[in-house]
């Protein structure tokens, strides 16, 4: 279909570097933030990862309600907004890894909530701008699944513990997010050249009614 052709076209390079961080995020911010600062955590640190999920969650859950009006007011860059958020909380991470400072990894924590609650709607977004009715529920959970595939970065984390400290595995996420936020950036760049935006905020069915 013609939907199909355009998830696996020019869409496909907005979305591939953006969706494994969606949930990437949240990862890092409840499972590596806590275990970077553990040794200061003494006999809390079970109540100081419950409270830092929570702290990510609630945050991403907040602020997906304001990602229209962020598309709104960024011409559609709400994807964009995600990603630089993302980077800025993988760098705060380096930083909170190297000091081991509790307090800066609920800034981490929140930072990367946001970031995750801004990108899960605004990839939302433009599936729903490229899918009809049929094909809808189908993209849609193609991009659910790689969102989903972000929940292995504390995984592969634990994998290179031996060979690679926190700090490093972090700097290297850092790197990937911003490499991601300007291949997003220039492909959207690109597509806007080609061709008038459409209304960021109306899926492609909505719109041929």
């Amino acid at each position: 279909s013609l939907a199909m052709k355009a998830w696996f076209g020019s869409n496909r390079r907005l979305i591939l570097p953006a969706a494994p961080w969606v949930f990437g995020a949240s990862g890092v911010a409840y499972a590596i933030m806590p275990a970077v600062v553990s040794a200061r955590l003494g006999g809390w640190a079970t109540l100081y990862a419950t409270v830092l999920t929570v702290l990510t969650l609630g945050s991403g859950a907040i602020v997906q309600s304001l990602v229209p009006w962020i598309n709104r007011h960024t011409h559609g860059r709400g994807l964009i907004v995600g990603l630089a958020l993302m980077s800025i909380g993988m760098m705060l991470a380096v930083v909170a890894s190297l000091v081991g400072n509790p307090w800066l990894a609920f800034v981490v924590a929140l930072v990367l909530g946001i970031a995750y609650g801004i990108l899960v709607v605004a990839g939302l977004i433009i599936v729903q701008s490229i899918a009809g009715p049929r094909e809808l529920a189908g993209l849609t959970g193609i991009y659910y699944a790689l969102c989903y595939s972000g929940f292995l970065s504390p995984t592969i984390f634990a994998l290179l513990l031996p060979i690679f400290p926190y700090a490093l595995s972090l700097t290297v996420t850092a790197g990937l997010c911003l490499l991601s936020l300007t291949l997003v950036s220039l492909e959207m760049r690109r597509t806007r050249a080609e061709r008038p935006e459409p209304d960021p905020d109306t899926p492609a069915h909505a719109r041929a009614t």
